[in-house]
């Protein structure tokens, strides 16, 4: 989990945002999975620490997918159905996974809402897999 930004979200005060990325293959088939994941926080504790929970939907999460350096697909934006502090999803199937080794990551985008607009910081780079 890495720190992005912090904004202001209205009638909660700064708001910190943690963002987390990753990749990994199913245990079932050769499918590889792309994984982001959103984090909101209270301003006052450490960067990533204090969770800060915000209403539903205030919260979004999307994944850009590579194989071997090249860009391979990306995810909608998921946002949180509940008052939550943080919103991850699991996307299967943006990038194939042909025979031999691949080399794949994925970039991480968050949202927050600040009560007027959707604020989005630097997308993350998770640690890149050999499938």
């Amino acid at each position: 989990m890495t720190y992005r930004g912090t904004a202001y979200v209205s009638g909660y005060g700064n708001t910190r945002v943690c963002l987390q990325a990753g990749v990994g293959k199913s245990t079932v088939d050769d499918t590889v999975w792309f994984f982001g994941k959103t984090f909101a926080f209270d301003s006052s504790g450490a960067y990533c620490d204090g969770p800060r929970t915000l209403p539903a939907g205030w919260l979004g999460i999307t994944v850009d997918a590579y194989k071997n350096g090249a860009f391979c697909g990306t995810s909608y934006y998921r946002y949180s159905s509940s008052a939550a502090s943080t919103v991850g999803y699991y996307f299967y199937g943006l990038c194939s996974n042909p025979a031999g080794t691949q080399e794949f990551y994925s970039v991480a985008w968050g949202k927050i809402y600040t009560g007027d607009h959707y604020y989005q910081p630097n997308g993350i780079v998770s640690p890149s897999q050999n499938y």
